[in-house]
């Protein structure tokens, strides 16, 4: 073969190569992974191979108290997965949360001696949607207004003070202004006094400069498993606060007929029945009120805050012909000093008065991460 005809060759095969490969779709290079999600603000990152961003956060915690003469030592631990992403109909956001706690040590003080009773559980008391305006899952309770800041304390819980239930909930909002309508799980009480359908709420918010404000309304049906009968309790709450510059002021309130966990401090159900307390009972409703206020103040990265909360709880059916009321008061002190970049020492004290009495000192070191 000629030189000649053999280039010619040559040439015509690195053509019709070149062709068919312009014919090939490009590869496309390598995408870096994401090591941000600014949009969502600090600590999101984003999953590689997903438009997901993820936050995880929590806190481990040593708690120490004292209470008249016996004390206790426990340690809690918490991660929250904070997930976000944008999708075509807005921010999809879930959130999951874990708790852990164990209980090392248990005594009275001064003579007698620590004795040894270990107790340990993992529980999630979080786990939720968000999509539109909705939140759907295991959520804080819409109606837990009191607004206080204590870590562990029982002041300022109105509405039962941060309970945890399961229910979906849809906001609007109207400028500095907004509206939640939603349904959530009933409370009962211990003797068995249930509903016949989830608690319906209504909650409208507002914020006008340094004054913030909230209002809520619920309905709640009860049973009276002993008779039959069947009724309509309801509660009102109110919250406003006022925050300029490093200080603040909070109070609160509520009533409430035949829906006691709204104004108590009563939170658990077998609560109740300690004291003979239910929602309604031989076609009467119980009554109960709540109201209290908070003062707390910044001083460089400390914290301090008191808190003052009184509830008044009635048992309709005067059980066993006595005008069943339970009046309790609570004050509540709590600070956090940080001592180094996400660990902080917070002690705090409670004093109950009323149908009893304590008084129970705490001291928590936290490191949040």
């Amino acid at each position: 073969m000629k030189l000649s005809t053999l280039l010619l060759s040559s040439a015509a095969l690195l053509v019709a190569g070149a062709a068919v490969a312009a014919d090939l779709p490009a590869k496309k290079a390598a995408k870096a992974a994401a090591t941000g999600c600014s949009s969502f603000g600090d600590g999101y990152i984003a999953i590689p191979g997903s438009d997901t961003c993820l936050k995880i956060s929590g806190y481990v915690a040593y708690e120490a108290a004292l209470s008249g003469g016996t004390y206790g030592q426990d340690g809690y631990g918490r991660v929250g997965f904070d997930a976000k992403s944008n999708t075509e109909i807005g921010v999809v956001h879930s959130f999951y949360r874990i708790n852990a706690y164990g209980a090392a040590a248990v005594g009275t003080t001064p003579e007698s001696p620590t004795s040894s009773s270990p107790a340990s559980g993992v529980f999630s008391d979080r786990a939720y949607i968000e999509f539109a305006g909705f939140q759907a899952g295991l959520i804080d309770s819409i109606t837990d207004i009191g607004g206080t800041q204590s870590w562990w304390g029982a002041a300022g819980r109105i509405a039962g003070g941060g309970f945890t239930t399961a229910g979906v909930n849809y906001t609007a909002k109207f400028g500095n202004t907004s509206l939640t309508l939603g349904e959530e799980n009933p409370v009962t009480d211990s003797y068995g006094y249930a509903t016949n359908r989830p608690d319906l709420i209504a909650k409208v918010s507002t914020k006008s400069g340094a004054f913030s404000g909230s209002v809520a309304a619920v309905s709640h049906a009860v049973i009276d498993t002993d008779t039959g009968d069947t009724g309509n309790g309801y509660a009102l709450l109110g919250q406003v606060q006022y925050t300029a510059g490093n200080f603040g002021l909070i109070a609160f309130g509520g009533t409430s007929q035949g829906a006691l966990h709204y104004t108590s401090a009563l939170t658990a159900p077998a609560s109740y029945g300690d004291y003979g307390l239910s929602d309604f009972a031989n076609g009467s409703y119980s009554k109960g009120t709540n109201f209290g206020g908070a003062v707390n103040a910044t001083f460089g990265k400390n914290v301090v805050e008191v808190a003052v909360e009184n509830t008044s709880a009635t048992d309709g059916s005067n059980w066993n012909g006595v005008d069943n009321t339970v009046k309790n008061t609570y004050v509540d002190a709590w600070a956090s000093f940080p001592v180094a970049k996400g660990l902080s020492v917070q002690p705090e004290y409670i004093a109950k008065t009323g149908d009893s009495s304590s008084n129970t000192a705490y001291l928590f070191i936290v490191r949040d991460f």
